[in-house]
């Protein structure tokens, strides 16, 4: 992730120390629903979970502390349209969907995701697999090829 301290923000700090603060469980937003879980280790590929067999992160679209479930519920809606397409994770990059991701750190931004979910906040920092925002103050992670679509709202600069 890019931005001026960017070890902190790093997928693998994020989902086995920041996120677990306090004894805080995990939430991993998937195709498959809501699992509240302890991350032992991030991977390249997979997100090996305490007790349980491994997750593969290409099943995982969205990534959050349990504890700031609160402050993100208000923002995290559904795309019903989007969510009736029922969508399953793609392995091959090249059968993905074009989606633009033109995005900077600092900029409003709205996602909706292949599960159907839609969070809108601003963006905190940005890496080649990863998008990490803030939605009032809570640290959300997004995971790339789980996005349907991208709406940036950053005023372009006046000429």
């Amino acid at each position: 992730m890019r931005t001026n301290s960017s070890f902190h923000l790093s997928e693998s700090h994020l989902l086995t120390k920041a996120f677990q603060e306090n004894r805080s469980l995990v939430v991993l937003i998937s195709y498959d629903g809501k699992r509240y879980v302890r991350i032992r280790k991030v991977t390249q590929y997979n997100l090996l979970i305490q007790d349980e067999l491994p997750i593969s992160k290409l099943e995982v679209v969205m990534a959050y502390a349990s504890e700031d479930q609160t402050r993100i519920k208000p923002d995290h809606l559904l795309d019903n349209q989007v969510k009736a397409l029922n969508q399953k994770p793609i392995k091959k990059i090249r059968d993905r969907r074009i989606v633009n991701m033109v995005v900077a750190v600092g900029d409003p931004v709205r996602i909706v995701l292949r599960t159907g979910d839609v969070v809108t906040g601003f963006c905190k920092a940005v890496s080649r697999y990863n998008i990490l925002l803030d939605v009032r103050g809570a640290s959300v992670l997004i995971y790339k090829h789980g996005i349907h679509e991208l709406k940036n709202y950053r005023t372009p600069p006046s000429s």
